[in-house]
């Protein structure tokens, strides 16, 4: 059997892939075909999530936390009303799209969250964020791809007044 499937990607417009807290995340998931493609939804996912994991050898206790900072969902195609638009054409009984051959390109835009924490990778825990998305077939099967993209808070220390009242120390040799 020929594969029908020769692209399926998430494309950030931002290709440094950097974003501030409070712009916008924008893109396009782009499906390219071979043939005619049923389909039964094109989903899209973008997460924000903190996670704290520490241990202590001593006692063999250890303590996990997660937050959650960005979980927006939404549905880039197969809306629930049936319709489609564009090449697509909607079988109503099967409630399937047909995908035509060819490059299908899909956008999004989100407006990121003020006061998001920045992207951090350490010992005990990390920040991410990724977006993922997923694209349905009737036969059950799910072509899934994802994307990091990093968030960057700049924090001006001259606005912290209780870190100003910290004594400074400067050690010799």
């Amino acid at each position: 059997m020929a594969k029908k499937l020769r692209k399926f990607l998430i494309l950030l417009d931002n290709e440094s892939l950097l974003y501030f807290p409070g712009s916008f995340l924008t893109g396009r998931v782009l499906v390219d075909l071979d043939e005619d493609t049923a389909v039964t939804g094109l989903y899209f996912h973008i997460v924000g999530e903190g996670v704290v994991r520490l241990s202590d050898r001593g006692s063999g206790s250890s303590h996990n936390d997660k937050e959650n900072y960005i979980d927006f969902r939404m549905k880039l195609l197969g809306e629930s009303n049936g319709r489609a638009g564009g090449s697509e054409r909607t079988v109503e009984s099967d409630r399937m799209i047909i995908l035509s051959p060819g490059v299908h390109s899909f956008p999004f835009k989100l407006g990121l969250p003020l006061g998001l924490p920045s992207t951090f990778l350490g010992k005990h825990g990390w920040v991410q964020y990724y977006c993922k998305t997923a694209l349905k077939e009737p036969s059950g099967l799910t072509h899934k791809n994802q994307q990091v993209f990093i968030v960057m808070n700049p924090i001006d220390l001259n606005l912290e007044p209780a870190l100003l009242m910290l004594p400074f120390h400067v050690k010799n040799g």
